[in-house]
């Protein structure tokens, strides 16, 4: 049931003005991956790789509103997931992640790259509970990012990921 909840909702963006074709091809193309993965935890299909996509484009294009309209539509609405809980949007500026009711990348991981390294661990293992849980991690203002960052972004999941098993 809720597999064609996400297919009719992906079709419907095609039939109505809510988004461009660009914005309607990115949003099928996360629908897409959210029904394999509901597929994949009823059992009917094998495991596969997380969906790693950027979504681009200049000043105005739509970008942050195609985000509120996947949040909004799809995963609080057809999905019935909670931010924070079920999946996270995150931003390398508070300003930005403000605007999309998101959290910060620092804040939402429990980024520190300074300060007592015991405290870190301690503060790794209270995020791991809670970013375990997430389907899915958006980042929103990809290109504000540094690749150093990125890096640093990546071995925290790692680091979660092996501390919640």
């Amino acid at each position: 049931m809720l597999f064609r909840s996400v297919r009719s909702w992906a079709a419907s963006l095609a039939s109505h003005a809510t988004c461009n074709p660009e914005q309607s091809a990115f949003c099928a193309k996360v629908a897409d991956r959210v029904a394999n993965e509901l597929r994949e935890a009823r059992g009917d299909e094998a495991t596969s790789e997380p969906l790693r996509w950027v979504l681009h484009g200049g000043p105005g294009t739509g970008k942050s509103y195609t985000l509120k309209l996947l949040r909004r539509d799809l995963f609080e609405g057809v999905l019935g997931w909670q931010h924070g809980v079920d999946f996270q949007i995150v931003s390398f500026q508070a300003v930005m992640a403000e605007l999309l009711d998101g959290d910060t990348i620092h804040h939402a991981l429990g980024l520190d790259w300074g300060g007592d390294r015991t405290r870190n661990c301690l503060r790794s293992l209270e995020k791991a509970q809670e970013t375990l849980q997430w389907r899915w991690l958006i980042l929103d203002e990809f290109s504000m990012v540094s690749a150093e960052l990125l890096a640093q972004l990546e071995l925290r999941c790692r680091e979660l990921m092996s501390c919640g098993t």
